[in-house]
């Protein structure tokens, strides 16, 4: 984007049993899609998605879904990952 551009980030909110990947999608003030960008989270598989977040800075945050985070053969959780792309929409 050229400096001075405005544009606004529409951010999944997540959701159940849906392909594992989340789009980020650019739009400008007069509703156009600009551009997006598509963080694969497991290919060819389908997973309960969290909401991407934004910081300030334009930092893209994304948490990996709770199957990818689980031991299958506890079923307990190994940790809370979360995906990060600094200043990505700066």
């Amino acid at each position: 984007m050229r400096s001075g551009r405005t544009a606004y980030a529409v951010l999944p909110n997540g959701g159940s049993n849906q392909p594992c990947s989340e789009t980020v999608e650019l739009v400008s003030p007069g509703g156009n899609s600009c551009a997006s960008w598509t963080l694969e989270l497991a290919r060819e598989r389908s997973c309960d998605t969290l909401e991407v977040r934004l910081g300030l800075d334009g930092t893209i945050l994304q948490r990996l879904p709770l199957e990818l985070e689980s031991d299958r053969s506890t079923g307990r959780t190994k940790s809370c990952t979360l995906r990060f792309w600094p200043a990505a929409l700066h």
